[in-house]
């Protein structure tokens, strides 16, 4: 097995306190709020000649009023934008980052996201923006996004078999 570091953080682990450089507030044990602007370090995973993602999981919270057209948020690696998305409706995703070839001399990533939108916490009114899981770097192949992609492509071939009439689906079943 390769060994992948603090390449991957679920940002509830006690071991990952160091790398939560700042932005992180309270949490429930699966998910920490945190503000609008929020950053980690991460250390690169040993993936020679592939390219690099960063993902982060996480929830937008009831609390931020969607009704006004979502809340766009932007990934950084290093200081080098690297993605910008726009989420609608108060659920939870994972973003998936390339990371700029540029981002890339250092052993280390230090990922910032930033929210446009946030809200006042009731009770201690600071300013928080999303509730996040996780975060990670990894190769194209690891991510979310690619994986869902594989699974479409593969209930695709899957769908195709089961027209075909010379193919015997029995076994399929």
């Amino acid at each position: 097995a390769v060994d992948l570091g603090a390449s991957q953080i679920a940002v509830t682990d006690r071991g990952a306190r160091p790398r939560l450089i700042r932005g992180f507030a309270d949490g429930n044990g699966q998910w920490l709020a945190v503000e609008p602007t929020f950053v980690v370090r991460l250390d690169k995973p040993p993936v020679e000649d592939k390219e690099l993602y960063v993902e982060l999981e996480f929830a937008v919270p009831g609390e931020l009023d969607l009704k006004a057209g979502g809340v766009t948020v932007t990934g950084k690696v290093n200081g080098i934008e690297a993605c910008r998305d726009k989420f609608t409706s108060s659920d939870g995703y994972k973003m998936t980052c390339p990371v700029p070839a540029q981002a890339l001399g250092q052993p280390q990533l230090e990922v910032e996201f930033h929210a446009d939108r946030s809200y006042r916490q009731a009770g201690t009114g600071r300013e928080l923006a999303l509730l996040v899981i996780s975060v990670r770097a990894c190769e194209l192949e690891g991510t979310y996004a690619f994986q869902v992609a594989q699974l479409g492509k593969a209930r695709s071939a899957y769908a195709g078999l089961a027209r075909d009439p010379y193919v015997d689906t029995a076994f399929m079943l």
